[in-house]
């Protein structure tokens, strides 16, 4: 099961990187999409890292593997809220502008606080 996460994940990586490069340059979508391109590519290494610690003995994992496991896990969640919100752009143009406006400076895990509802 482990291995049919790396596949797909690694089949979808192709189409998430054509889609990023479609999103203009500087804008907050952009920076999302980089978070959550980098997001999956540490949750496949996790459950590739996993799946080689635990080798053949797959019903009996070691502590390591676990804790890649769920580390890939809990990371996967976090992660698909990033892309969510990448992909939820604002359907006013006011809103819109401002979610393709430039990225202010100091901002840290902007893609975890709620939009906010006008």
């Amino acid at each position: 099961m482990i291995g049919a996460g790396i596949i797909s994940g690694l089949l979808a990586a192709p189409f998430g990187w054509i889609d990023w490069f479609k999103i203009p340059a500087g804008t907050r979508a952009k920076s999302i999409g980089l978070v959550h391109a980098l997001g999956n590519i540490v949750v496949v290494v996790l459950f590739a890292a996993s799946s080689l610690i635990r080798g053949n003995n797959g019903w009996d994992p070691t502590a390591w593997a676990l804790v890649c496991s769920f580390a890939g896990v809990v990371l996967a969640v976090v992660n698909r809220m990033a892309g969510r919100r990448a992909r939820r752009a604002p359907r006013s143009r006011r809103r819109r502008a401002e979610f393709i406006e430039p990225p202010a400076r100091g901002r840290v895990a902007a893609f975890l606080r709620p939009s906010p509802v006008t």
